[in-house]
């Protein structure tokens, strides 16, 4: 069993796009008939697959139970308009993809209190986030 690490953090490199803005309204045949359903945005689909192989690849702990606190410090590639809370949420929800296993669910009795923050990149650094876990409790 690797040691446990209470404060482990993990970094997510890219662009975090948001999972909601730009959703998409699709269709799909259910029963004989076209049912609407939203989807997510295409940026969050094309980044979602990297995000999910990175994060199983730098993840040695065990599922996480219980946070007192999840930190997300964004290292952005461009000054554009950025939602922080909206790309917390879809990083949230690849860390509980079957095979990523780092959290058990994203409810606040699971997270605890969670907070964005985040800065420019500098000339050559990589821009992603890093993410920081007070643990309470593993799984």
């Amino acid at each position: 069993m690797p040691k446990l690490d209470y404060n482990p953090t993990i970094f997510i490199s890219g662009r975090h796009p948001s999972k909601k803005n730009s959703q998409r309204i699709l269709r799909k045949k259910i029963k004989g008939r076209y049912v609407p359903f939203i989807a997510s945005s295409l940026a969050f689909e094309k980044w979602e697959p990297l995000a999910v192989l990175e994060a199983k690849l730098k993840w040695n702990l065990p599922r996480i139970k219980k946070c007192k606190s999840i930190s997300y410090f964004f290292i952005y590639a461009d000054n554009r308009v950025k939602d922080g809370g909206n790309s917390a949420e879809g990083i949230q929800d690849i860390f509980q993809k079957e095979g990523v296993d780092i959290l058990v669910g994203d409810n606040w009795q699971i997270t605890g209190k969670t907070s964005q923050d985040g800065r420019l990149a500098k000339k050559g650094e990589e821009c992603g986030c890093f993410i920081t876990f007070e643990v309470e409790e593993y799984e």
